[in-house]
């Protein structure tokens, strides 16, 4: 066989080929047109990528009802959204002691992290809540020498995936020695 016989049996082979993929391509659209959807469809309409992260701008961050029990306090961080339109947050905020509401200092460790498995993403409607818990072992727990109890106004707080922070005010004493950790923080779960 010349070459040029060669060239055309490859080039024709190659055509049945493509041929056979697109055809099995246009009746998986036909049968996704059919029913209505289809897989790039229902993966866009339920990605959490299809709604845009909630920004610090567009959540009002509250405390809410605080329980207790053996030198630990429990706070419920509430994340409203103020926006015009829903907006997805997913995963731990960041959040730790702050002396003051503008540009006050940080003090002692930020909250660690408490649960595992993935977080779930979560679409706010305007008006729509998210809530994570904030375990602060209290400050009398420890020595005051190991502690250096200092006064606090409140938490300086990062929504997950947020490089701007808000401030939550919360008055109480944190220990300022590093070695000493108080704060945990859950995932964001839906609220009220």
């Amino acid at each position: 066989m010349g070459d040029i016989t060669r060239a055309t049996l490859f080039a024709a082979a190659g055509l049945a080929i493509i041929g056979t993929a697109a055809g099995c391509g246009s009746s998986s659209k036909a049968a996704a047109n059919a029913t209505g959807s289809s897989t790039t469809q229902a993966a866009t309409s339920t990605s959490p990528g299809a709604v845009a992260a909630c920004s610090t701008d567009h959540l009002a961050l509250s405390l809410g009802t605080p329980d207790g029990a053996a030198g630990h306090v429990y706070l419920p961080l509430i994340f409203t959204n103020t926006g015009t339109t829903p907006c997805a947050v997913t995963g731990y905020p960041g959040v730790s002691f702050q002396t003051t509401a503008s540009g006050g200092a940080s003090v002692g460790n930020a909250a660690t992290r408490q649960g595992t498995g993935t977080p779930a993403t979560l679409t706010l409607q305007p008006g729509g809540k998210a809530s994570a818990t904030i375990d602060v072992t209290q400050a009398a727990n420890f020595d005051p020498l190991q502690c250096v109890p200092t006064p606090v106004g409140g938490f300086r707080v990062y929504p997950p995936n947020q490089f701007a922070s808000a401030f939550v005010p919360y008055a109480t004493n944190a220990c300022a020695n590093n070695s000493v950790s108080t704060l945990t923080v859950t995932a964001l779960v839906a609220a009220n």
